[in-house]
């Protein structure tokens, strides 16, 4: 946690209009709302196909890792550091990240 206030404020002062753009469209990829799409968009893909077991593993992963994400965010219980000059801010837990993992799986 000691790194936090100290990566956290270099970072906002290299901030850019543009960079605030890109890692926007960047953290879109990785929401809920695009991810659910794109899984259920694939998983139709793959009913058309009739590719069952890739249409189990695709729902088995994705679905997994965000359960997993949940209970680990859950245990771990790691507070979001706080940056009032940030440009979003976010609440619950802040590892794992959930961007991270589902759009992995």
């Amino acid at each position: 946690y000691t790194l936090d206030p100290i990566m956290g404020t270099w970072l906002l002062a290299q901030t850019t209009l543009q960079g605030d753009k890109l890692f926007s469209v960047i953290t879109l990829l990785g929401n809920a709302v695009f991810i659910s799409s794109s899984t259920a968009l694939l998983g139709l893909w793959f009913i058309k196909r009739r590719l069952w077991s890739k249409l189990g593993f695709l729902f088995v992963s994705v679905g997994g890792a965000a359960v997993l994400n949940l209970i680990l965010k859950y245990l771990i219980g790691r507070p979001r550091p706080e940056f009032p000059l940030a440009y979003l801010h976010d609440t619950g837990f802040s590892f794992p990240s959930g961007h991270a993992m589902i759009s992995i799986a």
